[in-house]
């Protein structure tokens, strides 16, 4: 199959032929300098692609690289007290690389794959486990401690699981099926994450700013977004 190509570029919206065997809402490298996008829609071996970073300067022609997965979040140790942006790259990385402004096509990990973690497992060898049971702790900061889980569809018995300081990727243990345990996994953020039970929003969230409190109250656990004008 030929190289898929950008056949028509309008504002961030782009068309790429042929693109052969990719899914709805896969992530894909838009161009030269490997802008990431999204497929939204598939007609034949024409797709349409929504480009998530400046498009100025795009050719017709230029190559575009399906890359088989959709946008996926990293979640684990080190996430706390980040601030990303909308597809999961940490601003103060970003900015150590290309300064205050972003440069299209850069590439950041969510999490620090070289941070060191100490964990302290809370299961033992021959336990049996399923999706969302505690197989140990880290304490992510002093008295917070990061609860890391079995994550959804797995479930088996601990084969090996050890005490020690670990990278997110490096395994501390596995299932008996082989299946390795690591502190961090990705996971695709159109899919709801799955919850045994909701617990009710029944205590406010005190900010502190007298305008939140009052007129947009926010309930503890809940989830609320503060956006600012361009450039603040």
């Amino acid at each position: 199959m030929s190289q898929p190509r950008l056949i028509r570029v309008v504002g961030s919206i782009a068309e790429v032929a042929p693109l052969g065997d990719v899914s709805l809402y896969e992530m894909v490298r838009v161009g030269d300098r490997r802008l990431m996008g999204e497929v939204i829609r598939i007609e034949g071996d024409v797709a349409t692609v929504d480009v998530f970073e400046e498009t100025g300067g795009l050719a017709l022609g230029e190559p575009v690289e399906p890359t088989g997965a959709p946008l996926t979040a990293q979640l684990g140790p080190g996430l706390l007290g980040s601030v990303l942006d909308g597809v999961g790259r940490p601003l103060d990385v970003m900015a150590e690389r290309s300064g205050d402004f972003l440069t299209p096509g850069g590439e950041a990990q969510t999490l620090d794959a070289d941070a060191l973690w100490t964990f302290s497992p809370t299961l033992e060898p021959g336990d049996a486990a399923s999706t969302g049971d505690v197989l140990g702790i880290v304490e992510e900061r002093a008295g917070i401690e990061h609860r890391i889980m079995l994550p959804p569809g797995r479930t088996g018995e601990i084969a090996d699981i050890s005490a020690g300081t670990y990278r997110i990727e490096e395994p501390f243990g596995a299932l008996r099926d082989g299946t390795p345990l690591t502190l961090a996994h990705r996971w695709a953020v159109r899919t709801s994450r799955p919850s045994g039970r909701r617990l009710p929003p029944d205590r406010p969230f005190v900010t502190g700013q007298r305008v939140l409190d009052l007129l947009f109250p926010l309930a503890e656990g809940g989830s609320a977004a503060l956006p600012g004008g361009f450039g603040t």
